[in-house]
């Protein structure tokens, strides 16, 4: 065999020989891989312009950062994991001030433990005198900045509700193999809907398709969105959007009070907000396949009757 053959054959060997396996890569948390995780969840804290949301918000808040090792509801049995993380629906000031918006970083980044996730409401807009002092909080947040995508959509012209969205607040995440979509839609202030409700606007009925379409149809997603199922007027539209998507929840506020509606296979849950002393927040449980939401009762220290347990796909 002269010179050549042997080198071709020498080469076409080391093709065949097996090779060494490349080391695996460390897992990526963004990419959210399926795991066992708490959260929680609550909404309306209505910081007075002015006033110290943080001290008003005090007992809430304790009892936020206490909640892990507390026993579950009967019906679930187990306790309560550390959270990783605070989603909040918005309304978080009663007028959007310096000061109340100060408060609300304050309660944020220094009193809670966990981190918190956070959409604006409609007071957080100012209303009819809109101001930028909450949206500029949320866009400067460095997740939300990591996280957000205004998906092309033009900006709205305040305080015309339907003009646009609001640049920059719009964003969603995976955590641990679930979605968590959090959308800041604008609110009709005209006076043209019945008090208390709004449509949710094409601008921004268009952004969730847009965002929602970003993920596989069937991964399991949550909506923290500040309106409720009772006021948003073209829900209908919404809840064709979600079956499609597999939203499982859709965490809302607006209202104040406790609150649940079913929707196809979609469970809406409203919390009680903060102005007094009845205020509210949910924990929730997401496992292998089920998904527990317990409300948390602040001034009784003691789990709210109404639960929802409800079963899923197996996760992995």
């Amino acid at each position: 065999m002269n010179m050549i053959a042997l080198l071709a054959l020498s080469c076409v060997e080391g093709l065949l020989a097996p090779q060494a396996a490349a080391p695996e890569k460390p897992f990526d948390p963004a990419q959210g891989k399926p795991e066992a995780f708490t959260f929680l969840f609550w909404t309306d804290q209505e910081i007075d312009p002015g006033k110290d949301g943080a001290h008003k918000c005090g007992p809430a808040i304790e009892a936020m950062n206490a909640i892990a090792g507390k026993p579950w509801p009967s019906a679930f049995g187990g306790s309560v994991d550390a959270p990783d993380f605070v989603a909040s629906a918005g309304d978080s000031c009663g007028w959007p001030s310096a000061a109340a918006v100060a408060s609300w970083n304050k309660i944020a980044r220094e009193q809670l433990k966990f981190p918190t996730r956070a959409v604006a409401g409609n007071h957080d807009a100012g209303g009819l005198s809109p101001s930028e002092t909450f949206y500029e909080w949320l866009r400067k947040d460095p997740f939300v900045k990591a996280h957000a995508s205004d998906n092309g959509l033009p900006a709205w012209r305040p305080p015309e509700a339907g003009s646009g969205i609001i640049p920059g607040v719009n964003y969603s995440f995976r955590h641990k193999g679930v979605v968590f979509v959090m959308p800041s839609p604008t609110y009709d202030n005209s006076g043209k809907s019945p008090p208390g409700s709004s449509p949710i606007y094409k601008p921004d009925l268009d952004w969730l398709k847009k965002e929602l379409a970003k993920y596989e149809p069937k991964a399991p997603k949550v909506v923290v969105n500040h309106f409720n199922a009772g006021s948003i007027m073209n829900r209908a539209e919404i809840d064709a959007l979600y079956k499609e998507h597999n939203v499982l929840f859709h965490l809302c506020g607006h209202w104040e009070k406790v609150q649940h509606w079913k929707f196809g296979d979609t469970d809406w849950v409203m919390d009680a907000g903060h102005r007094g002393t009845d205020g509210s927040f949910s924990a929730v449980r997401v496992g292998r396949d089920a998904i527990d939401l317990a409300h948390w009762n602040v001034r009784d220290a003691k789990w709210v009757p109404e639960v929802i347990s409800r079963k899923i796909p197996a996760r992995w």
